[in-house]
C-alpha cells in the first residue's frame, strides 16, 4: 500500500499460460483422495502429517481446483472467484460438537510412528485440549509461530494476534 492506496503487480496483467510440467521420479509416491480419518488405519506409513480445517469456516469452497482437475467432476461454481457449494464435504473437524471425537479418532486411528498436525489458535479446540487428546496416545511435543494477521475483518488498526501450532506424537 502506498499513500492509501493498493498497488497492483503488473505480472497480473500479463498472458497466462501454463507450461508443460516437468516429470519427476515417482517410483514411491502414492496419492490418495479420501476422509484422512476413515483411511487412517488403512495405510502404514512412518510419518503422518495432517492440516485439519481449524475453524467453522469450510476450505473446499477455496482449495477446490486441484481435486477438480484430478476428479474431472466439473461441479456448479458461482461468483466471481468461482467457488462451489458441497454441503457433503463438510469437515467433522469444523463442527463444535464433533472435533474432539475426530481428532481422538484420527490420531487413535493413524499407522504411523511419527503423528504431525498443524493448527492454530483460532481452531475450534484450544491447544492444551488437542495436547490432552494426544497425550493419550503418544509422547507430544508443541512448535509455535506467532503472528499479526491482517484480513478477515481485522482491520488495519486490529491487526489480531494469531499462533500457528505444529504438534508433534511420537506414538506409543
Amino acid at each position: 500500500v502506498e499513500n492509501g492506496k493498493h498497488l497492483v503487480d503488473m505480472r497480473v496483467y500479463s498472458p497466462f499460460r501454463l507450461k508443460k510440467l516437468k516429470r519427476l521420479p515417482s517410483d514411491n509416491i502414492k496419492i490418495i483422495n479420501g476422509d484422512m480419518v476413515e483411511l487412517a488405519d488403512k495405510i502404514s506409513l512412518e510419518v503422518a502429517y495432517y492440516d485439519p480445517p481449524y475453524n467453522k469456516r469450510q476450505y473446499f469452497s477455496n482449495y477446490h481446483l486441484l481435486e477438480n482437475l484430478t476428479l474431472w467432476e466439473k461441479p456448479q461454481v458461482f461468483g466471481k472467484t468461482k467457488k462451489y457449494r458441497d454441503k457433503e464435504l463438510l469437515s467433522r473437524f469444523s463442527k463444535s460438537r464433533e472435533v474432539r471425537g475426530a481428532f481422538n479418532e484420527l490420531i487413535g486411528k493413524t499407522n504411523a510412528a511419527r503423528i504431525f498436525i498443524s493448527y492454530n489458535s483460532e481452531g475450534l479446540l484450544k491447544l492444551n485440549e488437542l495436547k490432552r487428546i494426544a497425550g493419550d496416545y503418544g509422547r507430544v511435543e508443541t512448535f509455535e509461530y506467532s503472528y499479526r494477521i491482517f484480513g478477515n475483518g481485522a482491520g488495519v488498526s486490529l491487526k489480531r494476534p494469531v499462533t500457528e501450532y505444529l504438534i508433534k506424537i511420537e506414538k506409543f
